[in-house]
This record gives structure tokens, C-alpha cells and sequence, in this order.
């Protein structure tokens, strides 16, 4: 439970987990680079402040590893990330950069070449993914009232047939799903290989993590954020870019937001962000 201030003008390399407690407040000075290497390693943390560096691989160099940063904390008020920025969450200031970079799945989605009969447990797809065994993703409603009959199923991966156009699913679907030459259901990747996620304490008060951006230089792809944003208090976003002006650098690619107690990307008072080929799923 205690506050871990990287000394300045350092670069710190992260190359194991610290440990299973849960770290209060980590700070990266202006000065100072906090380095994840490409290894599988879980962080947990309530609150982390980037003055200087966060980084997790580069466009040029996608890391293959399991990252996990999960949000532990009960709902406040405190802005203890500071300037406005609120708690529980990660804030990336003026100057500061953030890199953010999973192995590439591709395509993030695509559709039923064929329908899904409710007790079957595969799926055909339009097209060849390099999803993995083990991964969720989400095959949609064809229903014409979602709202009052939710049919989304949600499906984890036991094997992938046909050069990666054949799902076969450790579960079988409880409804049918259309994939007609008309209209065909989209089926999307839930899982990536670098998560930010909401603590399951998150759920009680639909008080998860949030990611709030207010720099140029912030770069995300490969990413899962799941049950993070805070239900209704404004400006907790899962990822919000806020009040930045222009931005060209700036990307979100390629990632998935699932469970989120409060939207998805929040664009504030930026301009010329790249956002494209994400997902979101369960989005309040």
C-alpha cells in the first residue's frame, strides 16, 4: 500500500512482476522512463501519474507477452492523480508519453459466412484470423430487439480450423445467429495480450480504472480494457483524450474495451486522433 516515486533522471526496467500486493501510487517523473521488457507480468496498482515515460513495446516492436495492470480501489473523490484527474486510474500529463503495444490480431472482427444453429459450437467466418485457443470473443445479436432480448453470446476458443476460418468454441451457442447473404452477424476478439482491467472490487460501485490522456505523444495498440470507466462521474472514461488540442501522433488501434462501467474512447477538446480497428463490447 505504499507510493513508489521513481528517482529522477532514470530508467527503470520492469522485467517481472513486482509482487501480488497492491501498490498505492506509482509516480514517473518528468525525467524518468518506467520500461516494461517483453515478459508476462501482472501489476497491480490503484493510481499511476506519467510525468515522464510508460513503456510497453513500440509500433516497431509489438510484445508478445502477457501484461496485465489491473485497478484495485473502492470509489472516491479524491483526486489524488491531481489536476482533475481524480483517482484509481492512470494519468498521462503534458509532456509525458505513453506506449502501449500487443501482439497484432487481425482482422479485430469480421462476420458469419454461414448462421449459427443454437446448440451447434463453431462458427464459419468471412474471413482467416490469427486468433488464438483460449481467447473470447463475441458473436452479436441478429434479433431485431436487442435492447429487451439480449442475445449476444460471448465464447471462448478451443480450436481454429480451416486456415483460421473455422471457429470451434468450448461451449455451445444458447441462440441462432443469422449469416445470411443479406445480413450476418459480426463476431469480434475480445482478448488481447496487454489488459488494463478493473479489479472485480470494480463492480460494486461500477467504479473501475480510467486512462486520461492530456499529451501529444501517446500511442496504444493490441489493448484490452476491460471493466474500466467510473459509472457517471464525468471525465472517467476508460481511454480519454482530454483537452489537448492537436494531436496527429496520437493512436488507438486494433484494441478492445469490454465491460466498461462508462463508454468506451472519449475524444475532449482534441483534435486529429487516430482511432481505428477497435471493438467495444458491453459498454455502459
Amino acid at each position: 500500500d505504499e507510493t513508489i516515486t521513481l528517482p529522477p533522471n532514470t530508467k527503470v526496467l520492469l522485467d517481472s512482476s513486482i509482487s501480488p500486493a497492491v501498490h498505492r501510487f506509482i509516480v514517473i517523473p518528468r525525467s524518468s522512463e518506467l520500461i516494461f521488457d517483453d515478459a508476462n507480468i501482472t501489476l497491480n496498482v490503484r493510481s499511476i501519474r506519467v510525468d515522464g515515460k510508460l513503456l510497453i513495446g513500440s509500433p516497431e516492436c509489438r510484445f508478445e507477452s502477457f501484461i496485465n495492470i489491473t485497478f484495485f480501489g473502492a470509489k472516491t473523490t479524491d483526486d489524488e492523480l491531481g489536476g482533475g484527474a481524480g483517482s484509481k486510474g492512470i494519468v498521462v500529463n503534458d509532456g509525458a508519453t505513453f506506449d502501449v503495444h500487443g501482439k497484432q490480431y487481425h482482422p479485430t472482427w469480421t462476420k458469419l459466412s454461414v448462421s449459427v444453429i443454437r446448440g451447434s459450437n463453431s462458427v464459419e467466418l468471412q474471413d482467416a484470423v490469427n486468433w488464438e485457443v483460449g481467447q473470447l470473443v463475441v458473436v452479436t445479436t441478429t434479433v431485431c430487439r436487442d435492447a429487451e432480448t439480449n442475445q449476444n453470446e460471448v465464447m471462448e476458443i478451443a480450436r481454429i480450423e480451416n486456415n483460421g476460418t473455422r471457429l470451434v468454441f468450448t461451449a455451445s451457442f444458447r441462440y441462432n445467429h443469422h449469416g445470411g447473404s443479406e445480413y450476418q452477424a459480426e463476431v469480434a476478439l475480445i482478448s488481447r495480450r496487454i489488459s488494463f482491467v478493473g479489479a472485480s472490487d470494480s463492480d460494486e460501485a461500477s467504479f473501475g480504472g480510467h486512462v486520461m490522456i492530456k499529451s501529444t505523444s501517446a500511442r496504444v495498440s493490441g489493448a484490452l480494457f476491460q471493466r474500466l470507466g467510473q459509472q457517471n462521474v464525468l471525465g472517467r472514461y476508460p481511454l480519454h483524450f482530454h483537452m489537448i488540442g492537436a494531436a496527429p501522433e496520437n493512436f488507438v488501434r486494433d484494441s478492445s474495451f469490454y465491460q466498461s462501467f462508462f463508454r468506451c474512447i472519449a475524444i475532449h477538446g482534441t483534435n486529429n486522433v487516430t482511432i481505428s480497428r477497435n471493438t467495444a463490447f458491453d459498454i455502459y
